[in-house]
């Protein structure tokens, strides 16, 4: 017992290590003088504001890392899949394109290292108010899952449909482009947190390649 606990404290601590790593080049990334440069990107009608392309990713990683295409690719897709970066054309896949698809940082309260507690709750009050926003059209693992918290925590329901509700009128007084990228900035956080089915758990799998992400990009 001794042991699993001092290997999970060790797995723990290493992947606590790179989430920092990964960290520190998100900052390097928005440093006003030499991060990246954001601009408008539009989606669809909506211009949505400080935004930039999967391209512009991969090419400030080359230029700032000395580090090739692919190497640029590869660790601009792990700041995708852990959260830091998320997409605003295909929400619902964390995976980084190498062209003009649009992209925003995250905010600092939503990233991985933070690991606020994902409760129930939180989780349902999301569900409800996608739910409700989009009239019942969840995925079916959503409808699933809405179904499951239902039946577990039936005693506060009235609790979560009240603050799904609230959340939603708060949003209506927001700009659309503001409503857009919250809810990018939600699902993103919630595709880490309760992947769907057959999706691979970051937080649970360990960190892919993490050799790969600390040899190549140096960091001072």
């Amino acid at each position: 017992m001794t042991i699993n606990t001092m290997a999970k404290g060790g797995w723990h601590r290493e992947q606590m290590a790179c989430f920092r790593k990964m960290e520190r080049v998100i900052v390097a990334m928005q440093d006003p003088d030499m991060g990246m440069k954001l601009r408008n990107q539009r989606l669809l009608i909506t211009v949505i504001p400080h935004a930039m392309t999967g391209r512009d990713i991969i090419d400030w990683l080359t230029q700032n890392y000395n580090i090739c295409d692919e190497e640029a690719l590869h660790v601009g897709g792990m700041l995708v899949r852990y959260g830091y970066v998320y997409p605003l054309k295909e929400p619902r896949s964390l995976v980084l394109r190498p062209d003009e698809s649009p992209y925003r940082f995250q905010t600092p309260y939503f990233w991985t290292s933070t690991r606020w507690p994902a409760s129930e709750l939180d989780y349902a009050v999301y569900l409800a108010k996608k739910n409700i926003r989009k009239q019942g059209e969840l995925m079916e693992y959503e409808k699933e899952r809405y179904s499951l918290l239902h039946k577990r925590i039936n005693h506060t329901w009235d609790f979560v449909v009240m603050q799904a509700r609230e959340q939603l009128r708060a949003s209506k007084q927001r700009r659309k482009a503001d409503r857009i990228v919250l809810e990018c900035q939600e699902q993103a956080y919630w595709l880490i947190n309760r992947p769907p089915p057959g999706a691979h758990n970051v937080l649970d799998m360990g960190l892919e390649r993490p050799n790969t992400f600390s040899s190549r990009v140096t960091l001072v």
